[in-house]
């Protein structure tokens, strides 16, 4: 008999569990894709199963086996990266939305800011000070059977997991620092399982894609340099009296103004860099013979909370500068997409943190609130959407203070004096007084506590021995009660579908924006729900303000919002 130290290792269907008891389950597959292991494929290899107080590790190694082996499973079913063990057993098995308990996402719920990886290697590491070697996972891409070393390999996963969240639920059971899991990150599993994937226009895609080559060459020719040589731009841009140290484009934008020259670089190299990242291989790689491009996304992998998205990742296609892209985001035949994003979002919750009274007034009377800040900095309440230039100064305020914007900052930023952005910072902040009060008091609980909190009871980590602890301690409750609105909206909005028995049709997540593929007669239908979703979750967040979400409808993803 296969043994993994103390616990017995057999090919056996586990003992029925009616109980509450922690059960702890691991897929392995053969020959998955690198890249791909949000899609399931490769073959089966099998399933291990370790029930909570039993010494005797249970492994399925037929696939006809795993539905019956599931049904016999009450308790709560625990995983280390719960999506993709969870892709994988829906191959097998219909498995109907119930808890989970994810070591991986726990981890990342209590310890973030606090440590930087979360792996199950990690955390075996941290909290059980044991060593995992990985090496044996190598053997799986390219077996089509089980050895026993593979199979004691795959053994020790629900073996330390199990563990971990043993160790998890004892510390943390009558704790507040597991709220954001149990009311926010674990209720996201199901809805961002049943996510379906976005349709791609191929065809215009790579037209576009020849465009862009085309304009990227026109533009070097005009400009008779590389403009991806930092060596040519920099010697380029010298013979017209401009001197950089850098050619970087943070760089090159502060400096742009109403430099042509400038512009034309940054716009050859924008043609040039879409034409690298989004590709014909981007979609060689990512589109499959659907249609559709899958993303992987992971709930709570940045530090702050925010959802994250891989292979593709959705989050980072073009849209500012390059909107095209966006158009290649098409509905399917018969459906519209709807595009719905947060108005101001941080701002509010800036807003509610600080408790400013001028903020809350301008919220409630719906007030654009770039220009209320931009009103206060210059003392002037008849100011207009009109007033460009000055509603931006109250933009760059409003937003930089999150970042823990400074004088030094603000004039690089507006190309003024440092003396002319420390008066605008100050008048902001003598209209603003609640805002004020709030920063420096979110900057005394990260270095009297070591962290600080988000509505939904987040808990951040802020080392206050580097040099951004401050601007952390600031960012981290606002981007963070960012992260935790729109999960929780996801959440709603899934909810819904499923008492309306309708299809989850939400095909993108980009921080405050989710965007919907759904049947032309069911637009209403969906619009209410997610509206209603939407009011709901900033009722139970954020109490007392008002937040707007604004949508738009269209048969792409660049769509004009409205109200």
């Amino acid at each position: 008999m296969l043994k993994s130290g103390n616990y017995k290792i057999v090919h056996e269907l586990p003992p029925p569990v009616m109980d509450g008891r922690f059960i702890s389950l691991d897929v392995e597959t053969y020959g998955m894709t690198d890249g791909k292991l949000h899609r399931p494929n490769g073959t089966f290899a099998c399933v291990s199963i370790l029930i909570e107080g039993d010494d005797t590790v249970y492994q399925v190694l037929e696939e006809d086996w795993v539905e019956k082996a599931l049904n016999m499973l009450g308790g709560t079913w625990v995983f280390h990266n719960a999506l993709f063990d969870l892709r994988q057993l829906r191959r097998y098995a219909e498995i109907e939305p119930r808890f989970i308990w994810d070591t991986m996402l726990v981890s990342q719920s209590l310890y973030g800011g606090l440590y930087m990886h979360h792996g199950l290697k990690h955390l075996v590491r941290r909290d059980l000070n044991e060593l995992m070697p990985k090496q044996e996972r190598e053997n799986f891409k390219t077996a089509t059977v089980m050895t026993d070393e593979m199979k004691i390999y795959a053994a020790e996963d629900v073996i330390k997991t199990l563990k971990l969240a043993i160790g998890q639920r004892d510390e943390f059971e009558d704790s507040p620092e597991l709220k954001t899991y149990l009311t926010i990150d674990e209720p996201c599993i199901f809805p961002i399982l049943d996510m379906p994937g976005a349709r791609i226009d191929t065809v215009r895609w790579e037209k576009m894609l020849g465009d862009f080559v085309e304009n990227a060459k026109t533009l070097q020719d005009e400009l008779g340099i590389n403009v991806k040589s930092p060596a040519q731009v920099r010697a380029f841009l010298s013979d017209q009296g401009v001197h950089v140290k850098s050619t970087a484009r943070d760089v090159l934008e502060e400096i742009e103004g109403d430099n042509p020259t400038i512009s034309l670089i940054l716009e050859a190299r924008r043609f040039r860099d879409a034409v690298s990242k989004y590709g014909y291989k981007w979609i060689e790689k990512h589109v499959e013979l659907d249609g559709y491009a899958y993303a992987g996304y992971n709930i709570s992998q940045a530090k702050t909370g925010r959802m994250s998205c891989a292979n593709p990742n959705f989050q980072n296609i073009p849209s500012r500068h390059m909107p095209e892209y966006r158009e290649m985001f098409i509905a399917s035949p018969g459906h519209s997409y709807l595009v719905w994003d947060v108005s101001q979002q941080e701002i509010r919750i800036m807003a509610w943190e600080s408790k400013d009274t001028e903020l809350l007034r301008a919220i409630d009377a719906d007030e654009d609130l770039h220009l209320t800040a931009a009103r206060g900095v210059f003392n002037d309440p008849s100011l207009t959407k009109k007033d460009g230039e000055k509603r931006s100064i109250g933009k760059a305020i409003n937003l930089g203070l999150q970042y823990g914007l400074t004088e030094f900052g603000l004039a690089k930023q507006l190309n003024v004096t440092v003396e002319q952005a420390a008066k605008f910072i100050l008048k902001y902040f003598n209209r603003f007084k609640g805002v004020f009060n709030w920063l420096g008091w979110s900057q005394q609980q990260a270095a009297q506590k070591g962290f600080v909190r988000t509505a939904g009871g987040r808990r951040f980590f802020v080392n206050t021995y580097t040099k951004n602890w401050k601007n952390n301690a600031i960012n981290s409750p606002i981007q963070g009660g960012a992260a935790d609105f729109t999960k929780m909206w996801v959440r709603r909005v899934w909810e819904a579908c499923q008492f309306a028995k309708i299809p989850f049709l939400l095909v993108l997540i980009v921080h405050d924006e989710i965007v919907m593929d759904v049947p032309n007669d069911m637009v209403e239908v969906y619009t209410t729900i997610i509206k209603n979703a939407f009011d709901e979750t900033a009722a139970t967040l954020y109490p007392g303000v008002k937040f707007v979400v604004e949508g738009g409808q269209g048969d792409n993803w660049r769509v004009q919002h409205g109200n």
